[in-house]
């Protein structure tokens, strides 16, 4: 029998979207991604029977960490409120009872748990059905945070909403009673950006390398093929971060720093950011036919080899920073595949040696900086705290080997073909050591980003050495 709705009311909580800034089907779907990618297939005769059949078979073979989910402090600080004036709190979701039933017990704070299992998907009007049959109409307040809970909201003592838009928070105020807002913060065009990466579409400047090298920069076809081909390249390195965060996930929210991630901190759902990373996949394809059927060819190659970083090779120790040094690589021969431009040996050389140490570098950072604040294991990486002297070496080594590869090469005599006056390139090479080594040691006082581009974007030493870099090559081209 209902209780009377003359008694204080129960306070029904909302789980996704509304105690969390996520949704345990997509956190649930994401990590049988990550973890059992080969059962994908069976995903489409789980929702042939229905959602709640969908929930239970991904929550039987996924785990989520309860500890790690985003929450909303706003509604964590209301239920708190009403439990301290002796409220009963219930977490009434359409979330799987396994999933849910974790959320409560890491919380410790609902005398009862409401939630779907392998028979009934206990959202909209199912949820309904089983509020009133256990509080009666008008006998609860109810946490919401969209249209679905309308209806949810109407038969409540008292609506509350989180994070509503212009158009919900209209729909409810028609309702009458009394109406709460708990404001949130969402993901508006900055957290786009942040999530896309747009600063990182730099690294595919590097396209234009075989133009500048074969001195052919005032060739318009090829400097528009160029700029085609550098918006392929961003488009799909953009779809890849995204990948790249999904995949990341667990480890993201554990990190002192990338735990603030859009899709880690719940401000960009995943479903957005999976359905933008296809459409950003559909644009770099799209544009790179455009330029060439070699380009498209090194493109897809890049593509390929970047998720199978994400998904399998940076958890592997030094296999991470080959694959990594790579991907610089082939930002290089895809300018030469775009514009028909042949790349020289030596420049291969030193550019493998040169993204070699910059790949260490980033890993260094990261585990030092993991190292003091966390432990010994990097998460989601192939390196312990141990493996700092090792990298320590081998990373600035190979910054010194790509130096060499310069030396070597304008000892070689091909210089002569393409530079007025060589003599000047030699230059470059005080000028490179100079910004190597001090990166290196910056990275040993903990003063360097985890990403070497970010920081040679923001550090205006870095900057300065560019610019005398391009003054030098500008010198011997034309002096």
């Amino acid at each position: 029998m209902p209780e009377s709705s003359t008694l204080v009311p129960v306070l029904c909580v909302d789980l996704d979207g509304s105690l969390l800034a996520t949704d345990l089907l997509w956190e649930s779907f994401a990590e049988l991604i990550r973890s059992r990618p080969w059962e994908l297939p069976l995903v489409v005769g789980w929702l042939a029977k229905g959602f709640a059949s969908l929930k239970q078979e991904l929550a039987r073979r996924t785990m989520i960490d309860p500890a790690t989910l985003p929450y909303h402090d706003a509604v964590i600080a209301l239920i708190k409120s009403r439990r301290e004036r002796g409220d009963r709190i219930v977490l009434a979701t359409a979330a799987n009872e396994k999933l849910a039933r974790a959320v409560a017990d890491y919380l410790g704070l609902f005398d009862e748990v409401l939630a779907s299992d392998g028979t009934v998907n206990l959202r909209g009007p199912a949820k309904l059905i089983a509020i009133e049959a256990r509080f009666g109409k008008h006998g609860f307040d109810y946490v919401g945070n969209g249209p679905e809970d309308l209806p949810i909201w109407k038969s409540a003592h008292a609506a509350i909403v989180v994070g509503p838009n212009d158009r919900l928070r209209r729909q409810v105020e028609t309702l009458g009673g009394e109406v709460q807002i708990i404001e949130t913060s969402s993901g508006g065009l900055d957290a786009w950006v942040k999530l896309l990466r747009l600063h990182q579409w730099a690294k595919n400047l590097l396209l234009f390398v075989p133009l500048v090298t074969s001195h052919r920069v005032t060739e318009n076809a090829l400097v528009l093929k160029c700029l085609t081909a550098f918006f392929a390249f961003s488009f799909g390195a953009s779809a890849i971060y995204l990948v790249n965060d999904l995949v990341d996930l667990p480890s993201d929210r554990v990190h002192s720093r990338k735990r603030n991630r859009p899709i880690a901190a719940g401000s960009i759902s995943i479903q957005a950011a999976m359905a933008a990373s296809l459409v950003l996949f559909a644009l770099a394809l799209s544009l790179a036919t455009a330029v060439s059927p070699s380009f498209v060819g090194t493109l897809i190659v890049y593509l390929m080899a970047s998720i199978s970083y994400s998904l399998i090779f940076k958890r592997y120790m030094l296999i991470d920073v080959l694959c990594l040094a790579g991907l610089y690589t082939i930002r290089i021969l895809a300018g030469g595949a775009a514009t028909g431009i042949e790349i020289s040996t030596w420049l291969m050389a030193f550019a493998m040696f040169l993204f070699l140490s910059l790949a260490f570098l980033k890993r260094f950072t990261e585990l030092i900086t993991h190292t003091t604040e966390n432990g010994a294991w990097l998460p989601g990486r192939g390196y312990q705290a141990i493996d700092l002297d090792m990298i320590r070496s081998v990373g600035p080594a190979s910054g010194y080997i790509a130096v060499l590869v310069v030396c070597l090469y304008l000892n070689d005599g091909q210089s002569v073909l393409l530079y007025r006056n060589p003599r000047w390139l030699w230059l470059l090479c005080p000028v490179m050591l100079y910004w190597i080594s001090r990166v290196w040691f910056l990275a040993q006082r903990g003063r360097m980003h985890s990403d070497p581009v970010v920081f040679a974007l923001r550090d205006p030493t870095s900057l300065v050495a560019g610019v005398v870099v391009a003054a030098i090559i500008a010198a011997a081209t034309l002096l």
